[in-house]
């Protein structure tokens, strides 16, 4: 696993920041122990949703705790 972090600037363009080789997912507090569990399972629904075959019953990105910002035009978000 690699851990990827990124910067958002005023335009909207996303900057690699840098790429690490193993991603500190220590649970060393109560916040962290609830928050990554839900990363995961939604960075995972973010990555999959376009392999899904199962298109009566797609993984939904809508279900996150997570806000849209933008959307591309054109994409399925806008």
């Amino acid at each position: 696993m690699l851990g990827y972090d990124f910067i958002l600037d005023s335009d909207f363009r996303i900057w690699l920041l840098e790429v690490n080789q193993n991603p500190g997912l220590d649970t060393t507090c109560p916040h962290l122990e609830y928050l990554f569990p839900w990363l995961i399972k939604d960075t995972l629904n973010l990555f999959l949703y376009p392999f899904t075959t199962n298109k009566e019953n797609p993984i939904s990105i809508e279900k996150t705790d997570y806000e849209l910002i933008y959307a591309e035009p054109g994409s399925r978000f806008s």
